[in-house]
């Protein structure tokens, strides 16, 4: 019930006369849920772009249109006036294409487990139901990565909370006691950590950012999943001296080897964990903004192998025409698919399906903030 399962919905249902038959399972009790939630900022960083000029076609047009669906009813621009929509908006367009031309939904039913016996798939649902199919599409898009648990351990000090980027509490008037006047320690080196610096950035005493890898920046690396400079308040806040720091976690190579990185962030929290470090930033709140995952138990998997490609450790193995490789018919969907592209192209965003060959749908379930 994402982007993805909604845009394969829209190819299926025009195949519904040819006698193929589908369904579409969503675990929430809406389609879109996920844009409810991120980014937490709520503002997307996929384009709107309404206006391409007077001269330009239709297929010119959506090359540029990064939001709307291949075959729908309505374009995003029909639901929002901003170049960078609110998250609600999206959620907003895709309810109205589905309810408009999906009929197929499943609504609350939470996938446990798929097989397949030569013949046909059997999926699971967590309430027991089990269905049966030929060809099984799995789109579940993104989650939050996990808070590592050394980390998370840390918030048994009485004076340092301890969130995940979507855990840790709104702020809408800046004026929130979990915040107000705080300092504040982010994790991580992508648009989860930026976006969240800023969100709490009116709030908060001081805020630093922690980045275990250098951080990329789409302005210069060209890619889209990269660190959006509208993200990256921060960088002027510490270069002029606003009191906000970006940090390195491993400053050199010795620590990197060492894999000391939850001694030197208890360190920076100061927390006494490392004999004879004296120097800390006394923070008061941890926020672990480590960017998301495609993982999902008895769904999808991913390379645990810290030494392989950060592609494949991120998203599932796929063939050329984004199969499994080891399950017949089976399919992935959405960013999903995005292995074979990471970092170069923009598989990861719903506008990449617009730039692959025939009509292979390339939508992808989040757009990572």
């Amino acid at each position: 019930g994402g982007v993805a399962g909604i845009q394969w919905g829209l190819f299926l249902e025009g195949m519904k006369q040819s006698g193929t038959s589908y369904a579409i399972f969503e675990r929430n009790e809406k389609v879109g849920k996920f844009w409810d939630m991120f980014p937490r900022g709520r503002h997307l960083i996929s384009i709107n772009k309404r206006f391409v000029g007077m001269d330009k076609s239709a297929d010119f047009a959506l090359r540029h249109d990064w939001n709307s669906l291949l075959g729908a009813k309505y374009r995003m621009s029909e639901f929002s006036d901003e170049l960078y929509p609110n998250a609600a908006d999206l959620g907003r367009y895709m309810r109205n294409i589905s309810a408009e031309q999906i009929s197929e939904i499943y609504f609350d039913r939470e996938i446990v487990s798929t097989s397949y016996n030569g013949s046909v798939h059997t999926v699971l649902t967590q309430s027991g139901e089990e269905w049966t199919c030929d060809h099984l599409i799995i789109a579940t898009g993104y989650e939050p990565k996990k808070i590592p648990q050394c980390v998370a351990s840390m918030g048994e000090d009485e004076s340092l909370s301890v969130y995940n980027y979507d855990t840790f509490p709104d702020v809408r008037t800046g004026t929130e006691d979990w915040c107000r006047n705080k300092k504040i320690l982010v994790l991580g080196s992508g648009n989860s950590a930026f976006e969240t610096t800023n969100i709490v950035s009116n709030c908060a005493a001081s805020v630093f950012l922690a980045t275990l890898n250098t951080p990329k920046f789409s302005s210069i690396t060209h890619y889209v999943g990269n660190v959006r400079m509208r993200n990256a308040d921060i960088l002027d806040r510490y270069q002029l001296k606003s009191l906000d720091a970006v940090l390195e976690i491993f400053e050199n190579e010795e620590d990197r080897e060492n894999d000391n990185m939850c001694d030197i962030i208890a360190a920076m929290a100061g927390i006494p964990r490392v004999e004879g470090n004296d120097e800390h930033l006394a923070i008061d709140v941890i926020i672990f903004a480590g960017g998301f995952t495609t993982e999902k138990e008895g769904l999808v998997r991913v390379d645990p192998n810290n030494l392989s490609s950060p592609a494949a450790r991120k998203f599932p193995a796929v063939d050329s025409f984004w199969r499994d490789p080891t399950e017949p018919k089976q399919w992935y969907a959405g960013c999903l698919m995005h292995s074979l592209d990471y970092g170069n192209s923009a598989g990861g965003f719903i506008h990449g399906f617009h730039r692959s060959s025939g009509n292979g749908v390339r939508s992808c379930g989040s757009d990572p903030p």
